[in-house]
């Protein structure tokens, strides 16, 4: 009987430490989140669902900021081994505006990868690889010579800052667009279908 006692014990123990481990790893990464993003955010985690929610405490109505706080918490959750089955933010006024599930974030950063690539080619002036992946329509608006020429009218310094993603529906097909600032003036878009990750739907640079 002791013994038993005594094993529950340990297992009580184990699971404490686990605990404050976790809480400790989600502290850290809430906290670098903030410090991305310069905007604080309360944290609210439900450990029998695995779903974590984030709510912001700043006034900000640009879906892309909370896009790209989400995909930055997510990430920093991540890097301290913490997963999670479903990721919420909300703004101030407690309203959900972006919501991932686990298999839903892998899709997007698989996205975000590529955006971060075509980004880096646009200002070296290199569009071959962004001008294969645009749909049949986007090609039919634009051709390869011509974005090209407009690509080149543009002066890109050679620095760009992500400002933020958008998951949004239409006609029942899920897209994630993503935007970047670019030489700190010019804004680079560029919106993928959630379905397949070798094309792109919408395109912008200005």
């Amino acid at each position: 009987m002791k013994r038993k006692k005594l094993i529950i014990y340990i297992t009580l123990l184990v699971v404490s430490s686990c605990n404050q481990q976790n809480t400790a790893k989600l502290e850290e990464a809430l906290k670098t989140t903030i410090k991305q993003n310069n905007c604080y955010f309360k944290l609210k985690e439900n450990n029998n669902t695995k779903e974590i929610e984030i709510q912001s405490q700043c006034d900000n109505d640009l879906r892309l900021f909370y896009g790209k706080v989400l995909f930055d918490f997510i990430q920093n959750l991540e890097n301290e081994k913490l997963v999670f089955n479903n990721y919420t933010i909300k703004d101030s006024n407690g309203s959900t505006i972006q919501s991932f599930t686990r298999n839903h974030f892998f899709e997007v950063k698989k996205r975000k990868i590529l955006f971060d690539k075509l980004t880096e080619d646009v200002q070296k002036g290199q569009i071959l690889t962004l001008y294969n992946l645009f749909t049949s329509e986007l090609k039919n608006s634009i051709s390869k010579e011509k974005l090209t020429s407009e690509i080149n009218k543009l002066s890109f310094e050679n620095n760009h800052q992500f400002e933020g993603l958008d998951v949004f529906s239409n006609t029942n097909i899920d897209y994630v667009g993503f935007s970047s600032i670019i030489g700190g003036k010019s804004r680079f878009t560029t919106t993928f279908s959630m379905e397949q990750v070798d094309s792109i739907y919408g395109f912008t640079i200005n």
